[in-house]
């Protein structure tokens, strides 16, 4: 008896993870990696070899962001990865020490 019990508990659980597992699973419509960045996304970018550049950015409806030290970067339709590698490969021209920064949309 006591056995039927502790399955029906974990029945129940399970249930109710996968209810969950199954409501959070449609918020996510795109990929990450197929996104792309467009107006109004708010960009997250940090430096891992200088924090003291790390930055939130909104990109403008012309599709651009401005950051201090590199001026403007056109992102619209450019995914995560392509402006993580758009951003280094500006930022290391000016400090050799930037290889790696990770962009973020929040």
């Amino acid at each position: 008896m006591e056995l039927i019990e502790t399955m029906k508990v974990l029945m129940n659980k399970m249930i109710l993870l996968l209810t969950i597992a199954l409501l959070l699973g449609g918020a996510v419509s795109v990929p990450a990696a197929d996104y792309r960045i467009g107006p109004e996304d708010i960009l997250g970018i940090r430096f891992w070899q200088d924090p003291t550049l790390d930055t939130e950015v909104r990109v403008r409806q012309d599709g651009k962001i401005t950051l201090d030290i590199i001026g403007e970067v056109d992102v619209s339709g450019m995914t995560i990865s392509e402006l993580q590698m758009e951003i280094v490969d500006r930022m290391s021209r000016l400090n050799r020490r930037i290889s790696q920064v990770v962009v973020q949309v929040n």
